[in-house]
């Protein structure tokens, strides 16, 4: 038998996930549940970078249009792009669903 040296890793970190206090979902589930405006409310206040990546207009607009573009909808994606608003996600969904039906 071959003796297999065995060195010590280092004990993998997994990754920090943050919790709403209003859903009690992690923050990236919140427009799953039925308190979406409250969890945005509450994690602008709390996380402000995470509001930022997460609900951030420009940034929202942008992964439409990737998507939009791989899946050959061009005219989804400039739709997409317009429209503006707190309930982004609701807003735009629906702009991509008239346009795709």
């Amino acid at each position: 038998m071959t003796d297999v040296a065995t060195t010590p890793s280092a004990p993998h970190s997994g990754k920090e996930v943050v919790y709403c206090d209003i859903c009690t979902f992690p923050v990236e589930y919140c427009e799953f549940g039925a308190s979406l405006p409250r969890c945005q409310k509450w994690l602008e206040a709390s996380h402000p970078d995470l509001y930022t990546r997460l609900y951030s207009t420009g940034e929202l607009a942008e992964k439409l249009q990737r998507v939009a573009l791989a899946t050959g909808g061009a005219k989804t994606a400039t739709a997409a792009a317009e429209v503006e608003g707190d309930s982004d996600t609701k807003k735009l969904a629906k702009a991509i669903g008239k346009e795709e039906a």
